[in-house]
C-alpha cells in the first residue's frame, strides 16, 4: 500500500500545507512587530499631548486645580511619573539624564533604546522651570499593543 506522501497528489497537498504554514508564520511575525512599532508611536504621542495639557494647565494665571487633579490621577493611573524642576531641584533618581537632556528645553527623549527604556517629555513653562513627563516604554507600549496582542 502506497503512503499518500508517496504520491505527486499527496506531495502537493503537504506542500500547500507548509507553504500556508509558512505564510501564517511570517504574517504574525510581521504583524506583532507592527503592533508593537505603531503602540510606540501612540505611546509617545500620548505622553507628549499629557505634556502639552498640563503645561498649559500650570502656565495659566488661576490653575484650575480640579483639572489639574483629574490630569495627573490618569498619569498616576498609566504609570507616568511627573516632576516640576527648578535650578535648585535634584534629579530624581528614576529619571535617566542622558534622556532627559535631550530633550532638556522642549520636547520628546527617551524610547526604547534608552537606558532604561524610557519615554520622557519635557516642557518648558518657565524661563528656569521645566515640567518633565517620564513612563517606562514597556508599559507605555503594553497600554495600546495589549489588548491587541493579548
Amino acid at each position: 500500500m502506497r503512503r499518500p506522501r508517496d504520491t505527486l497528489t499527496g506531495r502537493l497537498v503537504l506542500l500547500g500545507v507548509l507553504t500556508a504554514l509558512v505564510s501564517v508564520l511570517a504574517v504574525g511575525v510581521v504583524g506583532v512587530g507592527l503592533v508593537r512599532s505603531s503602540a510606540q508611536s501612540q505611546a509617545q504621542q500620548s505622553l507628549a499631548d499629557e505634556a502639552d495639557l498640563i503645561a498649559r494647565l500650570l502656565s495659566r494665571v488661576t490653575i484650575d486645580t480640579d483639572q489639574l487633579a483629574a490630569a495627573v490621577a490618569e498619569l498616576e493611573r498609566r504609570d507616568v511619573s511627573a516632576y516640576v524642576l527648578g535650578p535648585a531641584d535634584t534629579v530624581p533618581e528614576t529619571l535617566p539624564l542622558d534622556v532627559l537632556a535631550q530633550g532638556v528645553e522642549s520636547g520628546s527623549a527617551g524610547g526604547a533604546n534608552a537606558d532604561p527604556p524610557t519615554f520622557v517629555e519635557v516642557r518648558r513653562l518657565a524661563p528656569q522651570q521645566v515640567l518633565v513627563l517620564e513612563t517606562p516604554v514597556g508599559t507605555a507600549i503594553n497600554t495600546y499593543a495589549g489588548p491587541v496582542l493579548a
